[in-house]
């Protein structure tokens, strides 16, 4: 009798849970995508970017012409990769998916070939006023030693 009452108590009046924070939510697994990549800078150094910010060469961003701004992706190519944002439009070339910045090409072994397939992984989205909190926060793509 104890152990219904107890039971028809706790189904009836449950324990107060504690109030915290939501988690964060993750964001979504989406598939690897096989893209075909570029790179640009020349010319485009320290001009405005798409999303009004500065280009500068180092800096890890990307253009792609549909992808929100603020997108944050993961490039791979060779075993290497590079997380980086989507800050600019283009590429503007036909049969080209992505744009990346010299940094990033360097970092993947791109700058000799100028264009290759790069595995994509979109892995959440920075809101406008984190922009360049994102940026800060990035590591810079570090070059591919000379030879390789």
């Amino acid at each position: 009798m104890r152990i219904l009452r107890a039971l028809a108590l706790l189904l009836l009046c449950p324990p107060a849970l504690p109030i915290s924070a939501p988690e964060p939510v993750p964001a979504p697994c989406c598939p690897l995508r096989h893209w075909v990549a570029s790179w640009y800078g020349p010319g485009f150094e320290g001009r405005p970017m798409a999303s009004t910010l500065t280009f500068w060469s180092w800096l890890p961003v990307v253009a792609h012409k549909t992808l929100p701004l603020g997108t944050l992706l993961r490039i791979s190519r060779g075993g290497r990769s590079v997380l980086c944002i989507v800050l600019d439009r283009g590429p503007y070339i036909t049969g080209r998916d992505v744009d990346l910045s010299r940094g990033v090409a360097a970092h993947l072994g791109l700058l000799r070939c100028g264009v290759g397939e790069v595995t994509v992984e979109i892995t959440g989205e920075v809101p406008r006023a984190g922009w360049l909190d994102a940026l800060d926060s990035l590591p810079l793509p570090a070059p591919l030693p000379v030879g390789v």
